[in-house]
């Protein structure tokens, strides 16, 4: 059915020793959160990944008093890519969001 459609599939060209392998990035994203997740400690629904052509944005959301250094992050997730060799090298953004200390009041 994808021979067929229009558009191409958003992939990543990794080297795998002699042979062509292509992963999409929906995977790359899913492994690399997988793997930030089981990095910090936190749970798997509170990172978010996203995969482009040049960046791999990771947004990650601690819950409140849960310490969390954004260069230990992008120095996991960069670690975590290189073992991926990804046929073109991408930019790394991290963003944390930190939830707000105090609820308002209704």
């Amino acid at each position: 059915m994808l021979a067929i459609t229009p558009g191409r599939l958003s992939k990543h060209v990794l080297d795998g020793g002699g042979r062509a392998v292509v992963v999409d990035n929906g995977v790359i994203a899913s492994a690399l959160a997988q793997h930030l997740a089981e990095e910090t400690g936190l749970a798997r629904d509170s990172i978010t990944v996203g995969v482009g052509h040049r960046t791999v944005d990771v947004t990650v959301r601690p819950g409140i008093g849960i310490p969390l250094d954004k260069a230990d992050v992008a120095s996991a997730a960069e670690a975590e890519l290189q073992t991926y060799r990804l046929a073109h090298r991408v930019r790394t953004r991290v963003r944390i969001e930190r939830p707000a200390e105090k609820e308002d009041e209704l």
